[in-house]
């Protein structure tokens, strides 16, 4: 609490606003989920006289309030990162930072970060300019907005709207014939009670106004980690500044190996090998119209290599991108305060010979730090999930549901409700008309008499038998039809 008392008593003065580029003019707006409370992220387009766009993305500067090595920097990083439960949010800073202090909220000034990129007819960036900003945004938009603005052409900043949605279309295309691939996720979202207790699960999935945002954000990052392989050139004889990149490995192949023979089933050429992102792209745009769509997507998420931090430069495999940080959300990821620290520190000299060892070294740690930790907020978030899950299910206790295979084991079906929208296991125990063993190199189980299969994307009607809130499990059993 004290450490909070101290980050609100921290009031940008003139002096600092005037060391700053002034766009407090110029029309900036967010664009964020109905519930968000902390809005690090705002854009700006200008239409340039000699035919392209200049795209701003701005940025909380939250470095401005968070000093190196504060008891307060010290807390941020040692969790890293903030936790979405389904309940809650555990966040990486005080809320009177990250909500308020930080917060590009709309009609008051703001001390921000901004990269500004000039965009030709084809989406190239040919020229770019990072500044530290001060900026007023105009307008606080949701998602539900923008999307119907994008959907009728009407509507507040219409025009501003419209064209951010043209310029992302272009973005998004262009990366992916540079080799991004196209995963469709979707997330699952829980509406709660006055207690917080679950009432019912949507899944949310990708729409044009989320990938509006999306896509500027890509670009922003993308942008510095060129900008600073720029800097070193200019600053040094060889080699890099030390940078902390967000980078993706190539996929484990073992693993994409079943997926792709899975999809041959489906009558899907795949190519021999460890396949480019362009291939597997190829492959997600070829499967589009069959019902298993989401579930191949699942299944080649699986099998990619985890993105992580890492202070050495080897691209983004699923991205598609040459040069990756993360510089767009520094109120909720310690790995954005970093960029933004070193960006600041290396615009202004060089570092000392001393300096330059202690970052080498500190790039290192903080890299492999911040990884750890996002893994293990991920795997809270996910527990979050199956937690709120089983408390759903146990309240649907004894009803009859449909719904769609999505897993298949040695041990039984992993089935998703449909109208539930949670996933629940069928035993091959319950599996009682047959015996039935488990076809690994199709995703499928099939009865040893009846030869009856079932799959990935198979419907059937079950029962929720049993809900173990302790073990965060759902029991599902087959309810037979006429």
């Amino acid at each position: 609490m004290e450490v909070e008392a101290k980050a609100v008593a921290v009031i940008p003065s003139e002096k600092e606003l005037k060391k700053r580029r002034d766009l407090r003019d110029l029309t900036i707006i967010t664009i964020d989920p109905d519930d968000a409370k902390d809005f690090d992220d705002a854009l700006s387009l200008e239409k340039l006289s000699n035919g392209n766009m200049r795209l701003g993305v701005h940025i909380a500067d939250v470095t401005a309030y968070v000093e190196e090595d504060s008891a307060l920097d010290k807390e941020a990083l040692k969790r890293a990162t903030s936790t979405y439960l389904v309940d809650r949010v555990v966040p990486m800073l005080p809320e009177s930072l990250s909500n308020v202090i930080c917060s590009l909220q709309p009609n008051v000034t703001r001390l921000a970060f901004s990269v500004f990129m000039e965009c030709d007819s084809q989406g190239n960036v040919v020229n770019y300019d990072i500044a530290e900003t001060v900026i007023n945004s105009k307008r606080r938009f949701t998602y539900a907005e923008a999307q119907d603005i994008i959907d009728t052409g009407k509507g507040d900043l219409q025009d501003l709207i419209l064209d951010l949605h043209a310029l992302a279309t272009l973005l998004r295309e262009k990366r992916y014939r540079s080799g991004g691939v196209d995963f469709v996720t979707q997330e699952t979202k829980f509406i709660l009670d006055e207690n917080r207790n679950p009432v019912k699960a949507v899944l949310k999935s990708r729409t044009d106004a989320t990938s509006l945002v999306e896509e500027c954000m890509l670009l922003a990052n993308q942008t510095v980690a060129i900008a600073l392989e720029k800097m070193s050139k200019d600053m040094l004889k060889k080699g890099l500044l030390p940078f902390v990149y967000r980078v993706h490995d190539e996929p484990d192949m073992m693993k994409l190996k079943g997926v792709l023979g899975f999809v041959r089933q489906l009558g899907i050429q795949v190519p021999n090998g460890t396949p480019s992102s362009s291939q597997l792209n190829s492959i997600l745009e070829k499967a589009g119209h069959l019902p298993e769509i989401m579930i191949i997507n699942q299944f080649m998420l699986r099998s990619m290599a985890k993105a992580i931090y890492l202070e050495e430069n080897i691209g983004h495999y699923g991205l598609g991108f040459t040069h990756y940080t993360h510089f767009t959300s520094p109120i909720r990821r310690y790995p954005d305060i970093i960029v933004h620290r070193l960006l600041k520190e290396y615009s202004r000299n060089k570092p000392t010979d001393a300096r330059f060892r202690y970052l080498q070294d500190y790039v290192v740690e903080a890299s492999s730090h911040c990884s750890l930790r996002e893994r293990l907020a991920v795997d809270a978030e996910r527990a979050s999930i199956r937690l709120a899950s089983s408390q759903l299910a146990m309240k649907y206790k004894g009803g009859i549901f449909n719904g769609r295979v999505t897993g298949v084991t040695s041990f039984g079906l992993f089935i998703l409700l449909d109208e539930l929208n949670i996933e629940g296991l069928l035993h091959m125990s319950d599996l009682s008309d047959d015996y039935y063993y488990f076809d690994e190199a199709q995703f499928r189980l099939v009865g040893k008499k009846t030869k009856k299969v079932f799959r990935i994307g198979t419907t059937l009607t079950v029962k929720i038998s049993n809900a173990n809130i302790d073990k965060r499990q759902i029991d599902l059993s087959l309810v037979e039809q006429e």
